[in-house]
C-alpha cells in the first residue's frame, strides 16, 4: 500500500451567533465592522495544511471545514496510516471529538496535531490534557520538519525537495454574508514567527521570538510570478509574515526583481504585514517599488504609557504620522486596536479610540485584550490570579476577555470597542470610499513627480479608480456621519475635474447600484437569519502527489 497522509481542519459546522458574539470570525468581518451591506466576508482557507501537503514527500489530502460524516468517510476510503490536524485553541474540543473517533475505530493512525492550537498544551484543561494523552505527535512552531522525521522514520522516505513550494488557494473577498464575490487575493507565505515578543503575542510564544524564513527575497517573488500565470485576472497578493519588511536586505532583494518585471506595470499589488519599527527603516518610494499597495500595522495604543509600561518596542514611531504618509501615497492601512491594557485607565483608552478614529485607517480592527496560553502576559495573569476562575478552552474567542481586568470594567471596554467601530464609520465611512479616496489622492500627488516608479504607480491608480468609484459613490445614500460626508464632498470635488463624464455617469446610476446594494444586504441578512447552520465556511477536499 503507497504511503498516504491526510492534513484536515477541525470539523463543522460552527455555531450560528451574531457578529458581536462571534468568537471566531472566520469571515474576518471584524476589518470592515459596522458598514452594513459593505462589510467584507473574507474566505481564507487554512494555508498551513496546503503548504505542508505540497512540500512533503508522500501522497496527501488535504480537508477543510469537514463535517463529522464527511470526515469519517474519507478515512473510511482512504486507507491512511497517518492524520494530521491543524487547529486553534477556541477548536481544541472539536479536534478531541475527531480523535476520540480516529482511536476508537481506527487505533492503529498515527495523529499529528499542530497550529496555534498547541499553545493550550502549556497549560492544564480538562479538554486539552485528555487531547494530549491521545495524539502521537504534537507540532509546536514549524511543522515541516516533525512531518518529514514522521515520515523518514515511519516509511524510510526522504524529502529530496531543496525549494519549498508554495501553491495556495486565492483568499476570496464577498458581499456580507453572501458568496457574491468582488475580488479575490493570491496567497504567499514569506516565513513564520516573530522577534519581538510582545508581551501578549500568540506568534512571539510560539516561535520563541525566532524568525524563521522559508524563502529568500528571490524565491518569493518567483511563488508571487507563478500565481500570478495561474490566476492572471488577479491583482492583488498578500504576503503572510508577521513583518515582512523586517529583514531589509531581502525587501531589497525582493525589490530588485519587482521593480525590473512586468508586475510592475501590471498593477499587481501586495498586502503586507509590518512593525512600524521596520517600516521606518524603508521610504515610501521602496514601497512603491516593492509593489506595496496594503500594510497591517499593528497601532495596539496610541498612548507612550502604554507602549513603554507593555514593552511594545515594534511600535517605536509617529504611527498618525505615518499613516497620513502612507494614505498620501496612495497606500491603504489595516490598523489594529487594542482596548483594556493595565497601564490604560479609562480616560487613556477613550483617548486611544478618538486619535485611531482620526487616523481613518482603510480597514481595521479593535479588539478587548486577550491573554493566550504561553505568553508573557498568560503567565503575569496567572501569577496574579487574574485568569478568569470559569476559563475554558472552548470559550476562547476574540471577543471578550478572558482575565479579570484592572482599570475598567469588561462592559465598559466592550461598549468602547463598539463605539470605536462606530466613530471609524462616522469618519471615513465604508471601505470602498476609503479605498476611493486613498486612490485618488495617491494618483494626484504621484501624477505630478518625476520619478518613474513613481509616475508609473499613478497610472496604475488612475486604472483602478473607475472600478472603485461607483461603490464610493453609491456609499453616500448609507452613511451619514458629519466627517465623511465633509470627505466625501472634497473627494468627489476632485473626482469631477478629473474625470467629469464619469461622474456623470455615477449621479445617472448610483440609484440603481444603491437598490441593488439593498437587496444584496437583505438576501445575506435573510439567508442567515433562516439558515440553520448560518454562514458557514466553504468544504474544500484537495489531493497533493508526491
Amino acid at each position: 500500500m503507497k504511503p498516504k497522509i491526510l492534513f484536515a481542519s477541525p470539523i463543522g459546522p460552527y455555531t450560528k451567533l451574531a457578529l458581536k458574539e462571534d468568537p471566531i470570525d472566520f469571515f474576518y468581518y471584524r476589518n470592515t465592522f459596522g458598514q452594513k451591506m459593505f462589510q467584507l466576508r473574507s474566505f481564507q482557507s487554512w494555508h498551513s495544511l496546503h503548504f505542508l501537503a505540497q512540500n512533503i514527500a508522500v501522497d496527501s489530502v488535504v480537508l477543510e471545514n469537514p463535517t463529522m460524516k464527511i470526515f469519517q468517510k474519507e478515512i473510511h476510503n482512504g486507507e491512511y496510516e497517518i492524520i494530521a490536524i491543524g487547529f486553534t485553541i477556541l477548536l481544541t474540543k472539536k479536534v478531541l471529538e475527531m480523535v476520540e473517533w480516529i482511536k476508537l475505530n481506527f487505533p492503529a493512525i498515527e495523529i499529528v496535531i499542530g497550529g496555534y492550537g498547541t499553545a493550550v498544551f502549556t497549560e492544564s484543561f480538562e479538554t486539552s490534557d485528555k487531547l494530549k494523552n491521545m495524539v502521537n505527535y504534537i507540532s509546536y512552531g514549524e511543522g515541516l520538519e516533525l512531518m518529514n522525521s514522521i515520515i523518514k522514520h515511519k516509511w524510510n522516505i526522504n524529502n529530496n525537495n531543496k525549494v519549498l513550494r508554495q501553491d495556495l488557494l486565492p483568499a476570496k473577498n464577498s458581499f456580507f454574508r453572501t458568496h457574491i464575490e468582488i475580488f479575490q487575493q493570491i496567497v504567499l507565505v514569506g516565513g513564520l514567527g516573530c522577534v519581538f515578543g510582545c508581551s501578549f503575542c500568540a506568534t512571539s510564544s510560539q516561535f520563541n521570538k525566532k524568525y524563521i524564513p522559508l524563502f529568500t527575497g528571490k524565491q518569493l517573488f518567483d511563488s508571487l510570478c507563478e500565481q500570478r500565470k495561474k490566476h492572471p485576472t488577479i491583482k492583488s497578493a498578500i504576503i503572510y509574515d508577521e513583518d515582512f519588511l523586517l529583514n531589509r536586505r531581502q525587501v531589497l532583494e525582493f525589490i530588485e526583481c519587482f521593480k525590473n518585471s512586468e508586475l510592475q506595470n501590471s498593477g499587481m499589488l501586495l498586502t503586507i504585514f509590518a512593525s512600524l519599527k521596520s517600516l521606518l527603516n524603508f521610504s515610501r518610494e521602496e514601497l512603491i517599488d516593492c509593489g506595496v499597495g496594503s500594510i497591517f500595522i499593528g497601532v495596539e495604543s496610541l498612548s507612550e504609557e502604554v507602549l513603554k509600561r507593555e514593552g511594545l518596542t515594534k511600535r517605536k514611531g509617529e504611527v498618525e504620522d505615518i499613516f497620513r504618509q502612507l494614505h498620501s501615497y496612495g497606500i491603504n492601512t489595516i490598523g489594529s486596536l487594542i482596548i483594556g491594557w493595565d497601564s490604560q485607565n479609562l480616560m487613556l483608552a477613550k483617548s486611544d479610540s478618538e486619535r485611531f478614529i482620526n487616523m481613518n485607517p482603510t480597514f481595521y480592527q479593535v479588539v478587548p485584550l486577550h491573554i493566550v496560553p504561553g505568553t508573557k502576559l498568560w503567565d503575569e495573569m496567572k501569577l496574579a490570579e487574574r485568569v478568569l476562575p470559569n476559563y475554558k478552552v472552548e470559550f476562547d474567542g476574540i471577543t471578550d476577555f478572558n482575565f479579570e481586568a484592572k482599570s475598567f470594567s469588561h462592559h465598559e471596554a466592550r461598549d468602547l470597542v463598539f463605539k470605536t467601530y462606530d466613530g471609524l464609520v462616522k469618519e471615513g465611512g465604508p471601505w470602498p470610499f476609503r479605498f476611493f479616496e486613498n486612490l485618488l489622492y495617491g494618483y494626484l500627488n504621484l501624477k505630478e513627480k518625476n520619478e518613474a516608479n513613481l509616475f508609473n504607480r499613478a497610472k496604475i491608480y488612475k486604472s483602478m479608480l473607475p472600478a472603485t468609484f461607483i461603490l464610493a459613490f453609491a456609499s453616500r445614500y448609507f452613511f451619514f456621519g458629519k466627517n465623511y460626508r465633509y470627505r466625501w464632498n472634497q473627494s468627489m470635488r476632485k473626482f469631477i475635474k478629473h474625470s467629469p463624464m464619469l461622474f456623470f455617469l455615477g449621479t445617472v446610476i448610483s440609484p440603481f447600484v444603491a437598490f441593488l446594494l439593498l437587496v444584496i444586504w437583505f438576501y445575506g441578512n435573510i439567508k442567515f437569519l433562516f439558515s440553520r447552520k448560518g454562514d458557514q465556511p466553504d468544504f474544500i477536499r484537495r489531493e497533493y502527489f508526491s
